[in-house]
């Protein structure tokens, strides 16, 4: 209910989505007629056994307070720009590894309530069903 308050009473701002390592930080250009300020980052937290890269993904509001939405881990390296079929959400990133991966988006409803949402993607087997893990 915080948040959702938060996130409505910020609806003037800009949406921006980034992707951050220790060396490397990447935004996405705000869309259009998304008003709720949010981003992805993602900090590299080591490899596995398998040498597959470890990620830490956090959602945080963009405003003074940069209030933590959702965390999440991810294998993989990251992606925040060019996924087309994701540009119509609010925010998202992307974990891909060795043809495979997982998505986690923000789609904002008609009363601008935002919805972290996850799926699986396979280069062979295509998109899996968005699965809702958090209301905001």
């Amino acid at each position: 209910m915080k948040h959702s308050l938060l996130l409505a009473g910020l609806s003037v701002a800009l949406c921006a989505c980034t992707s951050s390592s220790s060396t490397k930080t990447e935004t996405t250009a705000p869309q259009a007629g998304k008003r709720i300020p949010m981003e992805w980052s993602a900090r590299n937290t080591g490899t596995n056994a398998q040498g597959i890269p470890q990620n830490r993904l956090t959602l945080n509001l963009t405003n003074l307070t940069r209030d933590e939405l959702y965390r999440t881990e991810c294998e993989g390296t990251t992606l925040v720009q060019g996924i087309p079929d994701l540009e119509n959400s609010a925010a998202y990133i992307q974990c891909w590894w060795a043809g495979g991966g997982d998505q986690y988006a923000v789609f904002i409803g008609d009363a601008e309530q935002g919805v972290v949402r996850h799926r699986t993607v396979d280069e062979e087997a295509g998109y899996g069903e968005w699965e809702d893990l958090k209301t905001l």
